[in-house]
């Protein structure tokens, strides 16, 4: 670790950081000690969330040292205004900042406590980049992280229920008491707590700690949140304000980040909108009939015995009369209907959603939708009634001038269940008699980003690779940032190409605008020239595309084969380097991602079509080989005849004036391929070149939004043969440059390291093979067996680290010391409570529990515990040899099979569970618990075994 002084403040940073990056955390700082907003741009690549991470928490730990009681007062407020004057230079009005942050710290003093940190990403994937790089750094922090029921349940019918219904079914199973995860975190929540904080975890952490001790990881994560000083979560968390109350979180003088947070305007958009489709609206009226229908038997209330008083006649009134204002509404063919936002209460009828009425049409729909959610024989979960209580929230929590302002209804016709488009790209083609769609969408993410100013936050940090330009995203996003940065890279000279490709070999533009697009000769000419720019560029390209639509013409045509050929450009170019689509289809895109990478490994190159704004472009790691070159086709500009895209264009005009909405429009194109771009270079010592396949590029305006530190590579020739010769000589540069021979030391080095665990992991398979054999083996000075027997703890460690790895080393380390420390307790007769004898023994568990040789392990340092534990280690050793069991591993393998076979699925998940539990207790048959236990081991045995069946019941029993 490193000590750098960061504005004034002393920051631990894992190496002597860059320029840009000390620059970087320079503002983060300045942002922090003002108590003010910032709006920080810096390339992928440069470190920022490791940067960020760095700053603020030493920001944190030095506000809070200077907290302290014996410190309180003056001296606090004047170390504080210290800090804040030194900014006062850069920052006009930090003598308002001053005030604000002295007053803070009066009220923090008498707690003790500091700012928490409020860490949002866009996903969890980006969550688990952000513990790995926290993992690096010296700071450790009570932290935990956020997610949902569908992450992190681990009931076994709730987790694989759908996602709409577990929310339902787990409150239900918790009002009731009947989720064993969850009551045994109640049983355990403290404990459990201070562990899941202790260490930087991601969801897998958090799921696997839970899951070991069999408590529930959504309840424990929500349980740490109270206590944490540092919180992930997706930042769609933060934004939705129904979400973000159920957080129960007092947001007071809070420090908000958003990284990847160049979608957080979309974000914020959608959470304050919605689309009540005609399927959620028939889906109402089924769900309403299903409540006439049982009506007679479902309890109304969790755990009670009430009956529902669901006024279902006026929620029929009311959904009847709905379709009926939907309908009528005039809709010629080719169009939309559109309309200003408070003319949805016209729609709705504004006294439905009047917030005083307690028979108001929102109280209904909600009490009937509690009404049927409380049944879980119904086994469904109501998306009708949920769909129509969220959209009717959404209208009553706005003001009326506030709907007319920022918002626009939008009524459109949907299109037919066989057509793949989607609804706003195709609602054209379907005349006014269809189903229809009824929207209400946001048009101001300020509404979202102005309630979490409400709430009394002290900064709002937004931080990603593409921002710019900052003063256009400053308005967009509707609130002040006092801070701001357009970073630079770490790269230098020689690493980066940015060419634009305005014509093909054969001299035919390359214009991928609406009118020239579907162009045979202009696709025929991209093809070529994709072809040969793979005959030069080394290992792997990314090819984005504007659309999937787009994707789809390229490859059809370049699939075709002209008459006499004997091969189409396609297969051609997939000869050169194979080729994979990106799906359409999340669930199979780590498939294609999985190709991509072993392309490139094992046969040298592969070429990867994606789509600007799809998942290759957003956050995905594409470093040295994965991506030599990455190819942009066309300008993605959203479709201009999609509703929501011309509404919001008309509102920006009204608003800001004309240029307004088509700067937003140009923008937003630009955005996204700046952040296509950006998965070219990807570290220090990383190269890669960019070709802007499109002659619109050479405008001077296009040039200007790129990001800063792409500029100063742009160059355009208009001769495919310069570019091609360009591309040839930059990476034969490449390849023999400064930083091309670092990467390979450091890979090199890396491999090397790699190598010796590997090597160290076969020592500690060879020995503990040994310690095997002793088990058969006499113990004698003459034997073999005993050549292998470890003498001394030393010489025990160095294997143990190697299996361990150098984390979870130094923990095993400190649980080595903390035995000692429980043994001494006994020997002075202070009664040491079993508890703790137990939890630092878990704590073995959780550390060897994923090794494969962890029971050689644990076996082995039984001669290395004090004699007084022994007893409780066997115990614990055992257990885990249990759980071994129950996990299906060898040497039980024939005996689970017949148990499987005797018992049927269900009873034999029963049994697991049975065995699960009992290697959480151990084997101390004292523990009433173990004995409830093992008599329910046998009675599930003995009552579900048929008489005279091979194996019986005693066998088996006989048998475990």
């Amino acid at each position: 670790m490193v000590m750098i002084n960061v504005s004034g403040l002393d920051v631990n940073f894992p190496f002597t950081p860059y320029e840009c990056q000390k620059v970087y955390m320079e503002h983060v700082v300045q942002a922090l000690q003002m108590g003010s907003n910032a709006l920080l741009e810096s390339p992928t690549g440069t470190g920022k969330t490791l940067c960020l991470l760095c700053a603020v928490l030493a920001w944190r730990e030095s506000f809070v040292s200077s907290l302290s009681k014996s410190d309180r007062g003056d001296r606090a407020c004047q170390s504080l205004s210290s800090g804040l004057e030194h900014t006062s230079g850069q920052q006009g009005g930090s003598s308002l900042a001053t005030i604000k942050s002295v007053a803070e710290a009066e009220d923090m003093i008498a707690t003790r406590t500091g700012p928490r940190i409020i860490y949002t990403s866009r996903t969890h994937s980006q969550l688990t980049q952000v513990v790995r790089e926290l993992k690096r750094t010296k700071y450790r922090t009570k932290m935990t992280v956020l997610g949902s029921r569908s992450q992190l349940c681990i009931h076994p019918e709730v987790s694989k229920a759908p996602t709409g219904a577990q929310n339902a079914m787990c409150s239900q199973y918790v009002a009731n008491h009947k989720c064993m995860h969850k009551n045994e975190l109640d049983s355990r929540k403290d404990e459990l707590v201070q562990k899941v904080m202790k260490t930087p975890v991601d969801i897998e952490d958090l799921v696997r700690i839970a899951g070991i001790r069999g408590a529930c990881p959504y309840y424990l994560a929500r349980n740490a949140r109270e206590s944490s000083d540092l919180i992930l979560m997706p930042y769609n968390y933060v934004v939705d304000s129904a979400t973000r109350d159920r957080l129960d979180i007092d947001w007071n003088k809070d420090i908000v980040i958003f990284d990847e947070a160049h979608n957080l305007d979309s974000v914020c958009m959608e959470a304050r909108s919605f689309d009540l489709t005609s399927h959620h609206r028939e889906a109402c009226l089924r769900e309403i009939q299903r409540i006439e229908s049982e009506a007679d038997r479902i309890p109304f209330g969790p755990g009670t015995g009430e009956q529902s008083q669901v006024n279902t006649e006026l929620l029929r009134t009311f959904l009847q009369a709905l379709e009926g204002r939907v309908k009528d509404l005039e809709i010629k063919a080719g169009t939309y209907f559109s309309g200003m936002g408070d003319s949805i209460l016209r729609i709705f009828d504004q006294s439905s959603v009047a917030t005083g009425k307690e028979k108001s049409v929102l109280s209904e729909v909600e009490a009937a939708r509690q009404y049927l959610l409380n049944d879980s024989s119904l086994g469904q979960y109501a998306p009708g009634l949920t769909a129509l209580a969220e959209a009717l929230a959404t209208v009553s929590d706005l003001k009326p001038e506030i709907l007319r302002e920022e918002f626009r209804v939008c009524v459109c016709i949907e299109p037919e269940k066989n057509d793949p488009g989607t609804l706003r790209q195709h609602f054209q083609s379907y005349n006014q008699r269809g189903n229809r769609t009824l929207s209400l969408w946001c048009m101001n993410p300020a509404i979202s980003m102005n309630s979490i100013l409400r709430k009394g936050v002290r900064s709002i940090l937004m931080t990603s690779g593409t921002l710019a330009p900052l003063d256009g995203t400053e308005k967009e996003m509707g609130i002040p940032f006092q801070v701001k940065l357009e970073n630079s890279h770490v790269i230098g000279e020689g690493q980066a190409l940015m060419t634009c490709v305005p014509r093909g070999p054969r001299g035919v533009f390359l214009n991928s605008s609406y009118k020239n697009r579907d162009s045979e000769d202009y696709l025929a000419e991209l093809g070529s020239s994709i072809m040969n720019f793979a005959q030069v560029v080394p290992e792997g390209i990314l090819v984005f595309f504007s659309s999937y639509n787009i994707l789809g013409k390229s490859v059809a045509l370049w699939q075709r084969r002209a008459i006499g050929e004997k091969e189409s450009l396609y297969e051609r170019l997939n000869r050169r380097k194979p080729i994979v689509l990106e799906p359409r289809d999340s669930s199979s895109f780590n498939a294609a991602l999985e190709l991509h990478q072993s392309n490139v490994r094992d046969k040298g190159g592969s070429i990867l079509f994606a789509v600007c704004r799809g998942k290759t472009s957003e956050g995905l790691d594409f470093s040295d080989s994965l991506a030599r070159c990455v190819i942009v086709v066309g300008i993605p500009y959203p479709t201009l005849n999609d509703p929501k895209v011309s509404l919001k264009r008309d509102y920006l005009e009204r608003r800001r004036g004309k240029r307004a909405g088509s700067e937003w429009y140009v923008q937003n194109a630009f955005r996204a391929v700046n952040q296509a771009v950006g998965r070219a270079i990807r570290h220090r010592n990383d190269y890669g070149a960019i070709l802007l396949c499109d002659q619109r590029f050479l405008d001077e305006k296009s040039r200007a939004r790129f990001s800063s530190w792409l500029r100063p590579h742009f160059s355009a020739w208009n001769s495919f043969g310069v570019t091609q010769r360009s591309l040839v000589n930059f990476f034969r540069s490449a390849d023999k440059a400064p930083f091309t021979l670092q990467r390979k030391r450091d890979l090199e080095e890396r491999e090397t390291a790699e190598n010796k665990r590997m090597r160290s992991k076969c020592k500690v398979e060879g020995f503990f093979e040994a310690i095997q054999q002793q088990a058969t083996v006499r113990e004698s000075k003459d034997s073999r067996a005993h050549q292998g027997r470890i003498k001394h703890v030393q010489d025990l460690l160095p294997m143990i680290r190697g299996e361990l790895g150098a984390d979870k080393y130094d923990s095993f380390l400190s649980l080595l010391r903390e035995a000692k420390r429980v043994s001494a307790l006994r020997k002075t007769g202070k009664g040491l409570h079993h508890a703790e004898v137990r939890t630092c023994l878990r704590e073995l568990h959780s550390l060897f529990g994923s090794s494969e040789n962890g029971i050689l392990i644990l076996n082995n340092l039984l001669q290395f515990i004090p004699s007084n534990l022994k007893d409780d280690y066997r115990r614990f050793v055992t257990g885990f040899l249990l759980s071994k069991v129950s996990c299906g591993n060898t040497g039980v393998l024939g005996l689970l099979k017949a148990t499987r076979m005797s018992l049927g699925e269900d009873e034999y998940a029963k049994f697991r569970r049975q065995l699960g539990e009992l290697k959480e207790i151990g084997h101390d048959t004292e523990n009433h618990r173990v004995r409830e236990i093992l008599q329910g081991f046998r009675e599930t045995v003995r009552g579900n075994v048929p008489p005279g069946q091979s194996p019986s019941a005693n066998e088996l029993l006989t048998e475990w």
